[in-house]
């Protein structure tokens, strides 16, 4: 009995451990997402590609928007406010009509991204999870 008890408390632990992982994969997936999506964008910007910097900010909304949720799920709200933030920032761009206009909005998306990797990031190293 004891064997089988001290088996279903390892089998269980190790199961955590595996959906941290998967957890921790999937945020990555998305912030891959978000940068791929900022550096379209970037390029789209300086070409004044309107369409195209509208589709790179609308893919880094998605990806901010299951990052929100992801920082929900924490316990870490400053972490879902801030890509809260980082989600309407970009919104600000694939709303806007005009390649100046769209610039202008892309001014509010490094201060966000830079005050959560702040908080968030150390290097390639994740800290404060």
């Amino acid at each position: 009995m004891r064997l089988a008890t001290l088996f279903v408390l390892v089998s269980s632990l190790c199961g955590t451990g595996l959906m941290a992982q998967d957890d921790l994969a999937n945020y990555q997936t998305h912030m891959k997402a978000a940068a791929a999506a900022n550096g379209a964008l970037r390029q789209a910007l300086g070409a004044k590609d309107t369409a195209a910097a509208a589709t790179a900010a609308g893919n880094a909304v998605a990806a901010f928007d299951w990052i929100a949720t992801f920082w929900q799920g924490k316990g870490k709200d400053d972490g879902a406010t801030f890509a809260k933030n980082a989600s309407a920032a970009f919104k600000g761009v694939a709303d806007a009509k005009t390649a100046d206009d769209q610039a202008a909005a892309a001014g509010k998306i490094q201060p966000t991204c830079g005050a959560c990797h702040t908080v968030y990031r150390a290097g390639n190293q994740f800290k404060g999870m």
